[in-house]
């Protein structure tokens, strides 16, 4: 047992090495990528599959359990691919290591001694330059239709159940009801796995989700440990024989069923004495935070701190407020490769929370300026932030994002919470400060709306607003399951960029008129203008505009058969007023159904319409004295109210 201890000591902290390593590295995954292979290779920054790379982990089939890391990463992968390649051993070519993520780069074989031969040639260590080097050479690809990602959503239904027993339910039922082989084939390979590592796979890998790289290879130590000692089964003995031995192929399990693994075995599979590996893996490393759920009440989750730091109050996380940490490595190291982050810029980064993203951000960066208003996270923050080495670059400012005045930067950042995604971008894209572009961490739906085109049924007035001013693309997808509390919705990645040339018009008429326009979205143009309500609005503020600012008694100017409710108006009904202004306000309405009609406009819905033509249409009104905003106050509205809009 000695040996075995040196062995997976040994074994774990290479792993853990490989993953905190800060200067950049190459793994090329080149054939066999299994076991602990996969685990050295996964956790480093760059990870190169070709067309001869096979990785599985096929653990179970010889009665053990991934290790070295894999519960950390396959925890990680889309919707519960982890558990099926954990629970099945089955494989992944180079082409779906990349699609889902356990790859950076594909090169064919072929290409390789260009690869290498270039590399050996840099002069620099810069991840950029290292990022350039390869995608010279690499080779865009995509799965084919046989590849088990495109039954993605069928292992989702699957293999989201809580026991092993549940899912072998699931597959059997899938493959009644719809005579799926694929479905056959994966209970074909449960069954051959030894049961008692099923559930000890099933279970390493739902904790995994939920603890950091350090904390999966603790956990996995001494799992490990308990495999080897046969103290509770002998199925990695008798996996071993029948499969790479004797090769009879016919293990004899103990126990034989999943039915008969109790969990006492389980409990004593996970929790044999060990070493204290954890405080070797950290001699010279951060201290992690424990995101596994240890409290929960109401919308509150802490994550405890480790064994070691125990002196440390428990922190809650508050899912009211958005409270969702970002525990992903890969697709931390995605959002910042796809900022493109020079050494010399400066990064606004808003809401940091506990600075998961932080560090990568201050690892390429020349400066982050972080906003978060939680004073328990600035505190966890700065502490980890110390134990980098990285004070001299992080600048905190404890504050509401909304209210704070930011400094100069050059690039935003940031993961930010649904309920201030509206004016947060409102605030970035018309603010004072220009920057070359944002990349944002976004509730799904929030970043469907903001992608939106004229047609969608999302089409709405901040992405328009939006689009006036800068351009909106998408990165990616990111899983519920990434984040610690689990939120109810996915997220995703987009890209803002500024536009160099912006449309000569007044930000402030811009915005009443949108907002006046996508009141009623769906409704055309002609009976949004025509409302009694919207009609008298419009001729104040008209008037406002021509007399210079000069007082308007807005009672004047009232419908005695307006009930205050009704909004619809017939084409044919006409306002009445109680005094001689109801000639003004009838020529004005009819100024505006003239506008409408000369542009083409009256029958159409703003859903529909593009940025060019709303600007059109705002030009042909300003121009016939139809205005929208009080133009006697200064142009172009301080942006902070201005985002307090959509708020």
């Amino acid at each position: 047992m000695e040996e075995c201890k040196t062995y997976f000591q040994t074994l774990y902290k290479f792993v853990y090495l490989q993953a905190t390593y800060l200067k950049p590295n190459v793994a090329i995954l080149d054939g066999f990528t299994m076991g602990s292979g996969a685990g050295i290779a996964v956790p480093g920054m760059f990870r190169v599959a070709t067309n001869k790379t096979v990785f599985a982990h096929p653990e179970a089939q010889i009665g053990f359990h991934p290790d070295a890391g894999a519960s950390f990463y396959l925890s990680r992968l889309p919707g519960y691919l982890g558990e099926y390649l954990a629970l099945t051993g089955d494989k992944l070519n180079g082409v779906e290591m990349i699609a889902c993520g356990l790859a950076s780069h594909y090169a064919l074989h072929e290409r390789l001694d260009l690869i290498e031969e270039r590399l050996g040639k840099l002069i620099t260590d810069e991840a950029t330059v290292i990022e350039t080097s390869l995608a010279q050479y690499g080779d865009l690809v995509y799965p084919d239709k046989t590849s088990v990602l495109y039954k993605i959503e069928t292992i989702d239904k699957c293999f989201s159940h809580d026991t092993v027993e549940e899912i072998v339910d699931a597959l059997e039922n899938e493959a009644a009801n719809s005579y799926n082989e694929w479905c056959k084939n994966a209970i074909s390979k449960i069954k051959e796995a030894s049961p008692l590592s099923l559930k000890v796979t099933l279970h390493s890998i739902r904790e995994g989700r939920f603890q950091s790289l350090d904390q999966c290879l603790a956990r996995e130590y001494r799992m490990s440990l308990a495999g080897m000692s046969k103290r509770v089964s002998n199925d990695f003995c008798e996996g071993v024989r029948a499969r790479l031995v004797d090769k009879d192929f016919a293990p004899k399990w103990d126990p034989p069923s999943l039915e008969e693994v109790s969990k006492d075995m389980l409990k004593k599979r996970n929790l044999i004495q060990f070493y204290l590996i954890q405080s070797i893996l950290r001699q010279n490393s951060l201290r992690q935070l424990r995101t596994k759920p240890t409290h929960h009440h109401n919308d509150k989750y802490r994550t405890r701190s480790t064994e070691e730091d125990n002196q440390q109050d428990d922190l809650f996380l508050y899912k009211s407020k958005g409270q969702h940490l970002l525990t992903n490595q890969r697709i931390l190291d995605s959002i910042v490769r796809k900022s493109s982050v020079n050494p010399t810029d400066t990064v606004l980064e808003i809401g940091p929370g506990t600075g998961n993203l932080t560090l990568k951000l201050l690892d390429v960066a020349s400066k982050v300026v972080a906003v978060e208003i939680d004073k328990r996270m600035v505190e966890v923050l700065n502490k980890r932030v110390k134990d980098h080495g990285f004070e001299d670059k992080l600048s905190v400012i404890r504050e509401d994002a909304l209210k704070a005045e930011f400094p100069k930067f050059d690039l935003v950042v940031a993961n930010i919470p649904y309920g201030i995604s509206s004016p947060l971008v409102v605030k970035l894209v018309y603010g004072a400060n220009p920057f070359r572009s944002a990349t944002l961490l976004l509730q799904k739906e929030f970043a469907r709306r903001l992608l939106a085109k004229p047609g969608d049924s999302e089409f709405n007035r901040l992405a328009v607003n939006v689009k006036l001013v800068a351009d909106v693309e998408f990165v990616m997808n990111v899983s519920k399951r990434d984040f610690f509390p689990v939120p109810k919705v996915d997220s995703s990645v987009v890209i803002i960029r500024p536009k160099d040339h912006i449309p000569d018009v007044n930000l402030d008429e811009w915005r009443a008129f949108t907002k006046n326009c996508f009141g009623k979205k769906n409704k055309t143009l002609g009976a949004t203008f025509k409302q009694k309500k919207k009609v008298i609005e419009l001729f104040r503020l008209s008037k406002m505009t021509s007399s210079n600012g000069e007082e308007i008694n807005r009672n004047q100017y009232v419908c005695a058969d307006d009930d205050g409710d009704n909004e619809e108006e017939s084409d044919g009904e006409e306002c009445h007023s109680s005094s001689c202004a109801d000639r003004e306000l009838l020529l004005f309405k009819e100024k505006i159904i003239e506008v409408l009609k000369a542009g083409s406009f009256e029958d159409k819905r703003p859903s529909k319409l593009c940025n060019e033509e709303l600007l059109c249409l705002l030009s042909m009104l300003n121009q016939s004295g139809i205005y929208f905003h009080e133009q006697t106050k200064p142009r172009n509205v301080d942006n902070v109210a201005f985002a307090a809009a959509y708020s």
